[in-house]
């Protein structure tokens, strides 16, 4: 499936493309601007860090761009982008649909120098496109780390939305490898990977595991072909009028790789299962060493390690891997069962609780004063009392008078 199915199926309003310093948003924004050129809306595209050519070099009477890149408040002369397109979208017929593409929203909130301002006039533009018919959107690049995507993101600027962001697979590697948390569909445990999968994305892991000087030949393979071939992408829906009563979020990681169109068009920017990433296929199944007649017909004075092959049974199970067992045989269970809890100091006789005076809900006793007698039917905690116990600063004794 290509990024034009995405946007011809979904019916939000709001699209955000968020990416870090390690990944490159300009496929994304091509496919958008594509998508919407093929459908019978109106496309206004506000370049403000990117010149329109590195976007679209052909000319088409449904496109129109504003090249911002050489506009700096206070250096040239300078004016408001946003106003400009709410008066370009009046000059077209209300009833034709409009998509409006701004490739840097952080630089728009730079010229405004306000979030809050630029939040503001996003909201009035994203009015005037609602008012229109579909498919008529609001298309924004952010970087995965600005402020405006909280101010975004709530149902108090848009009911739905979707965001699409872009990580870099040395993350999704680093978290399979380092915690054995491997993405769903293929780890046992989604909980467990979306639980350090977001945490670690909010603190830009993915980015500093790219620019990180200790990088492997085969991460720096990665880092060097990834960002322009394929990668990883987070895709967040927010629906309206879904099965679910709350307008919950629906969370996808999926893979992507640059692609020729079948029609000879271009080159498209495809969706694919992460597993289908020449970066990540590896995480699907483990390799075992070869068998022995195989190994018999590797030369003798070869310099080359011995090869893998890999498993043909594709296990998904991450920890199958591993050198070491982390199961239990049904014996060693039992045998672990039958353990008892460490309560009971080593060493010590045998107990009677008679001899015990209650103080609170904890038995206490001095160790050198422990009788013996029969074994208790349960563990006990033998508390001695010390002076961290005395609470009382006017009769410090009294209180351990036990």
């Amino acid at each position: 499936m290509s990024l034009d199915d995405l946007f011809a199926k979904d019916k939000s309003r709001l699209v955000l493309i968020l990416s870090d310093g390690s990944q490159e948003p300009l496929p994304f924004l091509r496919q958008a601007l594509k998508a919407t050129l093929n459908s019978s809306a109106h496309a206004l595209l506000l370049c403000l860090s990117t010149p329109p050519s590195c976007l679209d070099e052909g000319a088409h009477a449904n496109l129109q761009a504003l090249d911002w890149t050489d506009k700096v408040p206070g250096y040239s002369e300078w004016s408001n982008p946003i106003s400009e397109c709410s008066s370009i979208l009046a000059s077209h017929a209300s009833t034709l649909g409009a998509t409006v593409i701004i490739d840097d929203v952080d630089t728009l909130s730079s010229d405004y120098s306000s979030v809050s301002i630029t939040v503001k006039r996003l909201r009035a533009l994203f009015a005037t496109i609602q008012d229109r018919p579909h498919p008529s959107r609001l298309i924004l690049s952010l970087a995965s780390a600005s402020p405006l995507i909280k101010l975004l993101t709530p149902p108090s600027f848009s009911s739905s939305f979707t965001s699409i962001t872009l990580h870099s697979p040395l993350l999704i590697r680093h978290l399979a490898l380092s915690y054995l948390a491997v993405p769903p569909p293929v780890g046992a445990s989604p909980e467990k990977f979306w639980s350090l999968f977001l945490p670690a994305a909010d603190r830009e892991e993915g980015e500093g595991l790219v620019f990180s000087p200790n990088l492997s030949s085969e991460e720096e393979d990665i880092v060097r072909v990834q960002p322009l071939a394929e990668g990883v992408m987070e895709i967040v829906t927010r629906a309206v009028g879904s099965a679910s009563s709350k307008r919950g979020l629906e969370r996808k990681l999926e893979g992507w790789r640059i692609a020729e169109d079948n029609s000879g068009t271009g080159r498209l920017v495809r969706s694919i299962p992460w597993m289908d990433l020449t970066s990540l296929k590896d995480l699907t199944g483990v390799r075992l060493p070869i068998s022995e007649a195989e190994y018999s017909t590797i030369p003798k004075h070869t310099t080359n390690p011995v090869p893998l092959r890999p498993n043909t049974t594709q296990s998904n199970d991450p920890t199958a891997s591993l050198s070491f067992n982390l199961n239990l045989t049904d014996e060693q269970q039992a045998a672990r069962a039958q353990v008892p809890l460490p309560y009971a100091h080593e060493g010590e006789q045998r107990v009677d609780f008679p001899a015990f005076l209650s103080h609170g809900d904890l038995i206490t006793t001095s160790y050198s004063n422990i009788p013996s007698g029969r074994v208790a039917d349960a563990g006990a905690i033998l508390y001695d009392p010390d002076s961290a116990d005395d609470v009382d600063d006017d009769d410090p004794d009294e209180d351990l008078d036990i």
